[in-house]
């Protein structure tokens, strides 16, 4: 996959772009990033997952915070 950039954006706008390669984006509650990226291949990737924990040492992929990208 090769990453065309990256938006950091809220409701005033778009804060800032990223490009390059790009392994990881931590976005930070009530945030929004914006991902484009050229796939080289079709399929689904269901590995998306939080690994911070929270206090009660919990991960907030075990409390839910998981996702899929599906290139069709």
């Amino acid at each position: 996959m090769h990453t065309r950039k990256v938006q950091v954006v809220d409701t005033g706008g778009t804060k800032a772009e990223i490009k390059g390669v790009i392994s990881e984006i931590e976005v930070y509650p009530g945030g929004t990033a914006e991902w484009w990226f050229v796939p080289v291949a079709a399929g689904n990737f269901s590995d998306l997952h939080c690994h911070i924990k929270d206090g009660d040492g919990r991960t907030h992929a075990q409390k839910g915070m998981t996702g899929t990208v599906t290139i069709r």
